[in-house]
């Protein structure tokens, strides 16, 4: 099935198992978030956007928020990516603030992601000290 998100494609369709994942800098949640959704999502390949305190910027939109809409937007349109996954985590030194605040971020960043990328399936983590997965939506 052809993906309704990507404009054009330089792969067959049957090799664009892509999806991609906004996420923070820090290496204790890159492996921990994009397992998580290579399974949720069934992709063969993750694409990883990567920015310190990732949802802080997806939340409230800042001078990074263009430049990380501007490397989503090249996996939907070159991988053909159509499932966006958002990770924060606990103790985050880009984005030192409560857990219930980086929880409410993940679901704020969600949301303006659904309105950027309406056709993309959309789903937001935030993972634990322990590093449990906690589903956000």
């Amino acid at each position: 099935m052809r993906n309704r998100l990507c404009s054009h494609s330089s792969y067959p369709w049957s090799m664009r198992l892509f999806a991609v994942v906004l996420t923070c800098m820090d290496g204790r949640v890159q492996v921990k978030g994009n397992n998580y959704f290579s399974t949720t999502f069934g992709a063969r390949n993750i694409d990883t956007v990567t920015a310190p305190g990732m949802v802080k910027y997806l939340a409230d939109a800042t001078e990074r928020t263009s430049q990380i809409l501007s490397d989503l937007r090249i996996s939907i349109h070159e991988h053909g990516s159509a499932q966006i996954g958002v990770v924060a985590h606990a103790d985050c030194a880009g984005n030192p603030v409560p857990d219930s605040t980086q929880k409410r971020q993940v679901s704020e960043a969600v949301a303006f992601l659904r309105t950027e990328f309406p056709g993309a399936e959309i789903a937001g983590i935030w993972v634990s000290e322990h590093s449990i997965v906690e589903r956000i939506l």
